[in-house]
């Protein structure tokens, strides 16, 4: 990522690093200091490094990160739940099911850069949504009652 943001040699690209930097260091202080569970910490660690991918994209500008780097996170982010839900199933659901709410939504996010015009190779996104709505349809189909059960508790007032 250095080189990416050194081409575009601007303060505010060399101020952002230093800002996902910063996040990284708090997010694993907290780690340390927190201890949460290891399924926990991944599931914040992919919204952490969407969030920085983001920031990069707002200053850079750089087409590269709409493309390919905040797709292939996505995808990872929803391939790993997809994994989870498949051998943990209601207990993950039960445990994780804003990350997956959260999640599931990100994974409709390269496709929105697509029609802003930022991404060059339309694929990548396709393959996140696409991967979105399978994990959606996976959970349906295997912890239906589950995932109503905790949206109804995420989202009662």
């Amino acid at each position: 990522m250095r080189g990416v943001l050194y081409a575009h040699q601007s303060w505010w690209a060399l101020g952002a690093e230093e800002v996902a930097l910063a996040l990284n260091y708090l997010f694993l202080r907290n780690v340390i200091l927190h201890a949460p569970s290891f399924l926990r910490i991944i599931q914040r660690y992919f919204l952490l490094i969407i969030g920085v991918a983001l920031l990069l994209l707002l200053v850079t500008k750089q087409a590269v990160i709409a493309t390919f780097i905040i797709p292939v996170i996505c995808l990872v982010a929803l391939i790993t739940n997809s994994v989870l839900v498949l051998i943990f199933r209601d207990a993950f659901v039960k445990g994780y099911a804003k990350y997956l709410l959260y999640e599931l939504v990100l994974g409709f996010l390269p496709l929105l850069l697509m029609l802003s015009g930022l991404v060059t190779w339309p694929y990548l996104a396709y393959a996140s949504a696409c991967v979105s709505v399978l994990l959606l349809a996976t959970l349906l189909l295997l912890c239906r009652q589950q995932l109503i059960l905790e949206f109804k508790k995420l989202f009662s007032a």
